[in-house]
Order: structure tokens, then C-alpha cells, then sequence
């Protein structure tokens, strides 16, 4: 019996990924109703200009600002984003929960969410980066369960 397996087309990384690291993207905020997070780090190519690459939780899709972005060049922050979101401390507060702390977790951060929201018209910040931690993770082990074992 004949198998054929499909492989992805292989991506060039950019040099500059080797020179850069997660932690040089500071996270800036979220949008919890979207699930977007965002992270900056200075233009090397410009200085006193902040380039911001954004992450969608949901989806993976990543959008990014720079000037290598611009030209449709695959950029180390693009590169680096998704490691810089999984090193944050809401995220890991939220990997370290068995599963029911984890639905608990972000059932309270959405209830604090949204009682802030009706009463100043906006989250709290600390609140809404723990409700989009809990549903990245819970995502996340949602995956994980959908991959068949081998037989």
C-alpha cells in the first residue's frame, strides 16, 4: 500500500531572527472581545519609531507593521510573536491550571471583564490579558485532544 504524505513548502526564515529574542517584544495589549494581542519593540531601521506586531489568538494570524512587513518580507518580530505571547505571565498562570481551574479562571476574568465594562466602558487590563490567556490555553488543549493517537 502506497501512502503519500504532504509536507508544508519550507519558509526562509529572516537572518535577523538569530539576532533577536521573544523578550525584546514587550507586550502592549490586548483586545479580548477579538482576541488580539499586541507587542512592540523599536525600529532599528527607524529610530524614536515603535513597531508593533499584533497576534491573532484565534486564528494565528499575524500582522505586523514594520518596514520589512511593508515590503512583504517576513519579519523576526512576526517571527518571534507567538513565543513572546506563550512567555507571558498571564499565559503561563493559565498552562499551570488542571482544566476545571482553567474554565474557573476565565470565567471569572469574563465576569470581571464585563463588569468593567459596563461601568467605566472599558476592561481592566490585568483582567482582560487572564481572559484571553484562559482562552488561549483552553484552545490550545482543545487541539492537543483533537490529534488521533497513533494506533
Amino acid at each position: 500500500m502506497h501512502t503519500h504524505a504532504e509536507t508544508a513548502p519550507a519558509v526562509a526564515l529572516p537572518r535577523s531572527v538569530a539576532l533577536h529574542r521573544p523578550a525584546e517584544l514587550a507586550y502592549a495589549g490586548g483586545d479580548e472581545t477579538g482576541g488580539i494581542v499586541h507587542f512592540a519593540a523599536p525600529s532599528r531601521h527607524n529610530p524614536g519609531t515603535t513597531n508593533t506586531v499584533s497576534l491573532d489568538t484565534y486564528t494565528g494570524h499575524i500582522f505586523c507593521d514594520c518596514k520589512g512587513a511593508q515590503c512583504d518580507r517576513l519579519c523576526w518580530h512576526a517571527c518571534w510573536v507567538t513565543a513572546a505571547w506563550q512567555a507571558h505571565p498571564a499565559v503561563a498562570e493559565a498552562h499551570a491550571l488542571t482544566s476545571a481551574r482553567l474554565l474557573l479562571f476565565g470565567q471569572k476574568h469574563a465576569r470581571l471583564v464585563a463588569t468593567y465594562r459596563r461601568r467605566i466602558g472599558r476592561p481592566g487590563a490585568h483582567d482582560a490579558v487572564r481572559l484571553l490567556a484562559a482562552r488561549w490555553e483552553y484552545r490550545q488543549r482543545r487541539a492537543i485532544e483533537a490529534i488521533p493517537l497513533a494506533a
